[in-house]
């Protein structure tokens, strides 16, 4: 039954479940945190779950935390994010909680 599902290649017996098995480490404590996704570039769907994953820890680090702090969330190639409808909702209610808690998202891409 599980195998059947779409959710099936981000599990632990998935084909992507390396990435969401032990434990996250993302310290978002420093003045300036790159979080590099390229090695993820030839698998689309990865991207996209991995980005939105990030998106909310760091929202929810902009709402529990010191909220006089900016925060600025910098996506480039966002073209890829943006190609699915839920992707680019996501990301604009994701701006939206951020604008409340004194941050903001950015969106970067080059035309080829």
């Amino acid at each position: 039954m599980l195998r059947s599902l779409a959710i099936f290649p981000f599990t632990k017996d998935g084909q992507h479940g390396k990435f969401f098995s032990g434990k996250a480490e993302l310290s978002l404590n420093s003045d300036i945190v790159v979080i590099e996704t390229d090695h993820l570039r030839s698998v689309p769907e990865l991207l996209a779950v991995i980005v939105q994953i990030m998106i909310v820890h760091i929202n929810q680090t902009m709402v529990k935390g010191d909220r006089s702090r900016p925060f600025l969330i910098m996506i480039d190639e966002a073209w890829k994010l943006l190609a699915g409808k839920r992707s680019g909702e996501f990301i604009e209610e994701a701006g939206r909680i951020a604008r409340k808690y004194n941050g903001s998202i950015t969106l970067a891409t080059q035309h080829r």
